[in-house]
């Protein structure tokens, strides 16, 4: 078994709305992204997408996709793909999440996993957590029905030891909303998928 971490990433579907839209395909863009950044250094054993839609774009060496199309519920969901992957320590990211992210981020992000403690971007809006797979973890995930509650449940349940590094920008980013996308076409920041995707979209920068 690898004892380097695995880099597990959720990221949802298309929705209906065409706003819903332009913002779901930038999160994919950036999720894709980010796999490709933290594989590219070494760090990182493989990469898992767990997601409830087909993505026949993601040709990424090292990457599994994780098609779920049940009922989705994020902590049973999380320990499922554990379980069926055999992982031992886990960096679990938000599709969409941490987009300025780079290389160094995440080469730095694996050199500071330690065993009894969890790592995330915020304590309590946890997007980013990484964290070993050892006893009580699974049962602390296991109710959770969003990750925003993930490092916490892994401080108070299981035991770990949380840490939250000094936040920056590139934490503390996060692709939620047509807004998030003109912040970050403005700036030019972002993976080469991202900033290709947002140099395509008809976005009003000065309005």
């Amino acid at each position: 078994m690898s004892s380097r971490p695995t880099l597990t990433i959720f990221l949802g579907g298309l929705d209906t709305t065409q706003v819903e839209r332009v913002v779901a395909v930038a999160r994919r863009a950036s999720a894709l992204d980010s796999i490709e950044a933290a594989l590219s250094t070494a760090a990182f054993d493989r990469a898992i997408l767990a997601t409830n839609a087909p993505l026949p774009e993601a040709h990424i060496p090292g990457l599994t996709i994780h098609v779920d199309e049940g009922d989705f519920h994020f902590g049973s969901s999380l320990v499922a793909l554990i379980e069926q992957h055999a992982l031992n320590t886990a960096v679990y990211l938000g599709g969409g999440s941490v987009p300025l992210f780079g290389p160094d981020d995440f080469l730095g992000l694996a050199a500071t996993l330690r065993d009894e403690t969890a790592i995330t971007n915020n304590a309590f809006s946890s997007d980013l957590v990484a964290f070993p797979v050892r006893a009580g973890v699974l049962e602390a995930i296991a109710p959770l029905e969003r990750d925003n509650a993930l490092a916490r449940a892994l401080e108070e349940r299981a035991g770990l030891t949380l840490r939250e590094p000094p936040r920056t920008v590139a934490t503390q980013m996060d692709i939620d909303a047509p807004s998030d996308l003109a912040v970050l076409a403005l700036t030019g920041e972002g993976g080469p998928r991202l900033r290709e995707y947002l140099g395509s979209l008809d976005l009003d920068l000065w309005g």
